[in-house]
């Protein structure tokens, strides 16, 4: 059996789409006729340009949930690295914060420097600005600004992208052996 023509349908009502797995069957064909490839569970994983896992963890006051740190782990990607992964912290009330894991990925860029449970977001200098963060994270606009903004994101290009060092070649990696081949 050979496919003829796909065609794209669009509905003006939602469908669900529901991966099925037939035992002891590769193809099979449905009631309506449709002939079905059975995908064993993993077509969502194949058929997406970026598949993310996500985990949770809660925010706690006291006894009450107010919150969750979600991790991101992005298992099969395009256009960043594969296995790369963040934090993201929302909190019910006020929504996504939109300045969580940045005083990490400073640190590991070389932005921040950690002393203890203090931040130093202005390492250069011979005075030492240091703050917890949670008092970073209650006014963050204060503290991150447009210039300290600019190396986080150049730090999150270099940590998330594709193609954001430098390659440096040998004269060994460009010869060509086609010729010592023959």
């Amino acid at each position: 059996m050979r496919i003829k023509n796909i065609k794209q349908i669009k509905l003006d009502v939602p469908v669900k789409v529901y991966d099925i797995e037939v035992e002891s069957s590769h193809h099979y064909v449905l009631e309506n006729g449709v002939v079905s490839h059975n995908s064993g569970g993993s077509g969502v994983a194949l058929a997406s340009s970026s598949t993310l896992f996500l985990s949770k963890r809660k925010d706690k006051e006291g006894t009450d949930v107010v919150g969750n740190y979600i991790t991101c782990t992005l298992r099969k990607a395009r256009v960043t690295k594969e296995n790369s992964s963040c934090e993201i912290y929302l909190n019910y009330k006020t929504g996504m914060h939109p300045y969580h894991g940045l005083l990490d990925l400073g640190v590991k860029y070389g932005i921040f420097t950690k002393v203890g449970n203090k931040f130093n977001l202005n390492p250069e200098s011979e005075e030492k600005e240091l703050h917890f963060e949670k008092k970073i994270m209650k006014n963050p606009t204060q503290f991150f600004t447009e210039d300290i903004m600019l190396k986080l994101d150049d730090a999150a290009k270099k940590e998330f992208c594709y193609g954001s060092e430098e390659a440096t070649y040998t004269e060994d990696d460009t010869t060509d052996t086609t010729e010592e081949n023959e």
